[in-house]
């Protein structure tokens, strides 16, 4: 008889690793089904793998769960049966067998699509296991123990993690479909958002006027960016140490190695050029990384060496440990620099180790941060950037069940535990959540935190603002003339497996609303559209707090064309948001 070890999958809350933030979230992600317990042998042959966790489906609703094979160059896994049905509280063992060919440290995660009984996409659940195949045996571990332990570092400079070269043997992600614009003008925007007429039907004539909304409704103030982690570069004197009548330009191109093991731009990242002065180090010039990965920085040329360092953070968002510290990458150290300096090719290697996920967590930011500049002209800059404690291992969000979980809170605080670094939508669906906060104040309806699932009725609130974080990764993401499906958490167009009785309380439902009034494609009642691409969030976020979806559907409908108006209330009654 096979001997398994128990996977701890319920960590003891450690809210003291978490600096400053032992207070509760107020915004979770949703859950569906969640794992009680994985089991495997503690060790064995790579190529003979088999193990088993345990599901529990925690809605109130029955959900089939589809259990896919996996399978690339480096492992491949099957699951029991394909499918199983979950009643409501029901838990059911899985069993998984496959085998892992390359040595290495090993995630594995097993991506399930959750369904309702109709076929109709209800959720998303990540199973993760981990091991560690040494010589074609492996043995069974956990997070914590194979990627939270220390790496190589530069201690001189901030503790940062070393480089690696761009030989060009890296194959480069291809590039994406959300057009991104340069970091000056996401820190700047001064950008007049005009709405043409508010409404615009199927079939239906665009209206000739145009309505200028005022900018002070349109744009948050403008804040400049402030840099936390490292003083200001101070001017430099020029001195004896001056080696020519000069200014240093250098430039260079980093990028990223992501999970999938392509390379991406380090878009929104920050470089800094540092120079040994008197046996310290000093920063004397930054700047950020652009869309493409490159970078330029002038500095005046003095003797000293000099080093290039590379910091994932930015003015909307900052990634950071547990324990408050940025991500910080460093390359190589130059004896000296000539005035028209190439550093070259660099990546950050975040496809293991402790910042495993990091980049696909950053780049879906930087994604939403585009966006919202040329769709919405809707500025998301909170007064401090937003906090993002990645890889969350230890804070369960203050809900008492001592599992890690991935949530949010108006301190301006994100947490994202490993899995949901390669779970679409994430990162977005949790920075909507600050961005909601910022432009409502910190202000939250009653009973609208804590515990959901995307098909339960909950408060009004809940269902609100739940559902808002929900839409917004769907408006980040979707075409607008498109019914989006796979690769998302559930079936916006027609959440049938959704609570609809009593109204106004379901996250789903009002996520499908907001849709419905930014898609252009007409299905059931929905055959009217906001005809700017920025209308529908821009109205919910500069109207201020309200009680629940119900308010925003009469908001809505003072909004729209007197001839649409009507529309607007069949399609608030279609998604069950009003009588």
């Amino acid at each position: 008889m096979m001997k398994f070890q128990k996977i701890a999958c319920a960590l003891t809350l450690a809210s003291t690793l978490i600096t400053g933030m032992t207070f509760k979230a107020n915004a979770e992600q949703p859950l569906g089904v969640i794992t009680r317990q994985s089991e495997v042998a503690p060790e064995g042959s790579a190529r003979e793998i088999k193990g088993v966790f345990l599901l529990e489906n925690v809605t109130k609703y029955p959900l089939i769960i589809e259990l896919p094979s996996i399978k690339n160059e480096s492992y491949a896994f099957s699951l029991g049966e394909g499918r199983i049905l979950l009643k409501p509280g029901e838990s059911r063992t899985v069993t998984y067998t496959g085998g892992i060919f390359q040595d290495g440290k090993w995630q594995i995660n097993f991506d399930l699509n959750l369904r309702s009984e109709q076929g109709i996409l209800a959720g998303r659940h990540t199973v993760d296991i981990y091991f560690l195949v040494e010589n074609g045996k492996y043995q069974a571990s956990t997070y914590e123990k194979l990627f939270l332990v220390p790496d190589e570092r530069d201690s001189v400079l901030g503790d940062s993690f070393s480089v690696n070269k761009d030989d060009g043997s890296i194959p480069r992600a291809p590039v994406g479909n959300i057009r991104r614009p340069a970091m000056k003008e996401l820190l700047n925007m001064e950008r007049e958002t005009i709405f043409k007429i508010p409404t615009e039907s199927s079939g239906g004539k665009e209206s000739p006027n145009i309505i200028k909304v005022k900018p002070d409704l349109i744009r948050r103030t403008i804040r400049k960016p402030v840099l936390r982690d490292f003083p200001q570069p101070k001017s430099q004197k020029l001195n004896k140490t001056l080696l020519a009548a000069g200014t240093v330009q250098a430039n260079g191109v980093f990028s990223w190695r992501g999970m999938d093991n392509l390379l991406h731009p380090a878009f929104g990242w920050r470089v800094r050029a540092w120079r040994q002065q008197g046996g310290s180090w000093v920063n004397v010039a930054e700047d950020w990384i652009e869309a493409n990965g490159t970078w330029n920085l002038s500095f005046p040329q003095e003797a000293g060496k000099v080093k290039f360092q590379y910091v994932a953070f930015n003015r909307f968002f900052t990634p950071q440990t547990s324990a408050g510290d940025t991500y910080r990458w460093v390359g190589p150290e130059r004896n000296s620099v000539s005035l028209s300096h190439n550093e070259g090719s660099w990546i950050a290697n975040t496809s293991t180790g402790a910042v495993r996920g990091l980049g696909e967590i950053y780049d879906e930011g930087m994604n939403l941060w585009s966006k919202l500049y040329w769709d919405g002209g809707i500025n998301p800059l909170r007064k401090d950037s937003i906090k993002v404690v990645f890889p969350n291992t230890a804070y369960d969000c203050g809900n008492g069940s001592g599992v890690p979980w991935s949530c949010a809170n108006t301190g301006g605080n994100i947490w994202l535990i490993p899995s949901h670094a390669s779970r679409n939508g994430v990162m977005q669906h949790e920075l909507s959540h600050q961005i909601n906060y910022e432009y409502w104040n910190n202000n939250r309806p009653p009973g609208s935190g804590g515990s959901h699932t995307l098909g339960d009725c909950y408060t009004p609130g809940l269902a609100m603002m739940e559902g808002f974080a929900n839409f917004m990764v769907f408006w980040t993401q979707s075409d607008r003339g498109a019914s989006p499906d796979g690769g998302f958490d559930f079936a916006v167009e027609n959440p049938t497996f959704a609570c609809q009785n009593p109204i106004n309380r379901n996250e789903s439902w009002v996520a499908a609303t907001f849709w419905d009034l930014h898609d252009t494609r007409a299905d059931g009642q929905d055959n009217l559209w906001f005809v700017h691409p920025g209308a529908v969030p821009g109205i919910y976020l500069r109207t201020g707090m309200k009680s629940g979806m119900a308010d925003f559907a009469t908001i809505y409908r003072n909004a729209a064309n007197a001839e649409h108006r009507t529309i607007i209330d069949n399609i608030a009654r279609q998604d069950f948001i009003i009588p």
